[in-house]
């Protein structure tokens, strides 16, 4: 009997211990790395939820990418600009996103200079 109360014990404590990914889904996601995502970029536009960025333009016969990225409630804005409604066109930004290459990459930081 006290093995099988030992056994049960055990059990409830290993699977207490057992944490599945979907029990984080709700935090905020950290960078791991503290170089910008996208830095040397200016910004072109700014619509109501995303910053549209390029890259400074060094050679005038080149063509260069442009990024959208979005802004959210957990987007921290430091150095020039302590809001979104702050931020310029022509304004140079360096940029932290949550997944660099995703569909919609969502802005953790922007640095204002």
């Amino acid at each position: 009997m006290n093995n099988i109360v030992v056994l049960i014990v055990m059990l409830v404590s290993v699977a207490g211990c057992n944490q599945s990914p979907s029990e984080f889904e709700d935090e905020e996601p950290s960078k791991n790395s503290e170089e910008p995502d996208y830095t040397g970029v200016y910004v072109e536009d700014i619509q109501e939820d995303r910053l549209i960025v390029q890259p400074l333009a060094t050679d005038p016969e080149a063509s260069y990418p442009v990024y959208e990225i979005y802004v959210d409630e957990h987007t921290e804005l430091v150095g020039e600009a302590a809001r979104l409604d702050e931020i310029e066109v022509e304004d140079e930004v360096e940029i932290w996103v949550h997944d660099k290459g995703a569909e919609k990459e969502i802005a953790e930081k922007i640095f204002v200079q």
